[in-house]
């Protein structure tokens, strides 16, 4: 297994274990299960799409559906498989050139693209509670808050956003997790630590940070690095 590969499926395990924790707290009112979600996607897609999908062939849908047909209970809830399926908005007068997306591998690529740039506005409701975000991508991230630049929009709501965070890591799990062996770490040394990953590749980031690792600030300082690509 490529050793980059070990790190995002251990990422990925990870993720799910956290999210699980925080939506099964969800009603208690000491979590946030969106901010978690969110903050679970931005760590995915960066890393997950620069290092797994970006020089891979693309991915289609009904490929990603029949690897994790018998997880399909437990990533689609309160949304169907279509609903996942998030082509994009059709072009409009204040967006005229929106484009849409076809593929699995599309969407990844448009969301790291819209987390990465800070391309997205949360919804609320009328009690102000967050229940989904709109996603954008523009070709030059100077022109973010142009909606006449806009080639790709959608609106997600947080059904739909926790269904692809737990598809794209049932998907990894499938498709590299036979190759990793080791399915509970009790000894850390066993794989790859993802810190040591991240300093390697990051130095003058993690340089910034405190002592104790923060992967909300870490992004944070990795979208206004000027050496993040």
């Amino acid at each position: 297994m490529i050793e980059t590969d070990q790190v995002m499926l251990t990422l990925a395990r990870r993720t799910k274990v956290n999210l699980d924790f925080v939506y099964a707290q969800r009603h208690s009112g000491n979590v946030y299960e969106f901010t978690q979600l969110l903050n679970s996607m931005l760590s995915m897609l960066i890393s997950m799409r620069a290092e797994y999908f970006s020089q891979r062939a693309t991915v289609s849908w009904d490929e990603v559906f029949e690897k994790v047909a018998d997880k399909e209970e437990k990533i689609f809830v309160g949304v169907s498989k279509n609903e996942v399926q998030i082509k994009g908005d059709s072009p409009t007068t204040e967006s005229p050139n929106l484009i849409n997306s076809v593929y699995f591998s599309d969407l990844i690529d448009r969301l790291r693209n819209a987390f990465a740039h800070c391309c997205f506005e949360l919804e609320r409701d009328s009690s102000n509670n967050i229940h989904g975000l709109t996603v954008w991508n523009v070709p030059i991230e100077k022109n973010r808050l142009d909606k006449q630049k806009r080639k790709w929009q959608a609106s997600i709501s947080e059904p739909q956003l926790r269904a692809i965070a737990y598809l794209l890591i049932a998907y990894l799990e499938a498709t590299r997790g036979p190759e990793l062996h080791v399915e509970q770490v009790n000894n850390e040394s066993q794989i790859m630590n993802p810190f040591n990953e991240l300093e390697q590749h990051y130095p003058e980031i993690i340089q910034q940070m405190p002592k104790r690792f923060n992967a909300h600030q870490f992004i944070l300082l990795l979208v206004v690095s000027p050496n993040r690509f």
